[in-house]
């Protein structure tokens, strides 16, 4: 397979998941945390509906470990090239650094917290870890949208 193809691919893995991210954060969650106005005869909790959002974002992190283990593969081989630009291997590296810490972390442990019940997720660590969390997945998102915008214009050149 040639390179043109294997970074076409790449760049429709990283918009893809950019687009989905934004997708679960932008319009899922407000969806989800206002389910009782769109849903009569049935009232959620909070902490129903946190529920929800946590299996969402679950099964995002399946993507998202997906897309960090392509980064690292792509951009591993650019770097084994040697290309020069530094900027890939640093937005690289937060992308899977981020990625990997939502995925292997962040929702391991935001999921534990649940199990544990209602009251936990009124705690200091919940509202902390939870906090983090989105950080870190907008810090993925944006160093993941940069990573694409670079390879983008360089691939048109």
């Amino acid at each position: 397979m040639s390179y043109k193809i294997i970074q076409t691919i790449y760049l429709a893995l990283l918009g893809f998941t950019i687009s989905a991210s934004l997708l679960a954060g932008v319009v899922g969650a407000p969806v989800v945390f206002n389910a009782n106005d769109y849903i009569h005869g049935t009232m959620l909790t909070h902490f129903q509906m946190g529920e929800l959002m946590s299996e969402i974002f679950r099964r995002l992190s399946y993507l998202v470990t997906f897309t960090a283990t392509a980064i690292f593969l792509f951009e591993g081989y650019n770097l084994y090239k040697k290309e020069k630009c530094k900027l890939y291997y640093i937005f690289g590296a937060i992308a899977i650094s981020t990625a990997l810490a939502f995925s292997f972390y962040f929702i391991p442990t935001i999921l534990e917290l649940q199990l544990q019940g209602q009251n936990v997720t009124n705690s200091e660590l919940f509202i902390s870890t939870h906090k983090n969390s989105e950080l870190i997945f907008k810090v993925f998102t944006f160093s993941s949208l940069a990573l694409f915008t670079l390879r983008l214009f360089r691939a048109q050149k």
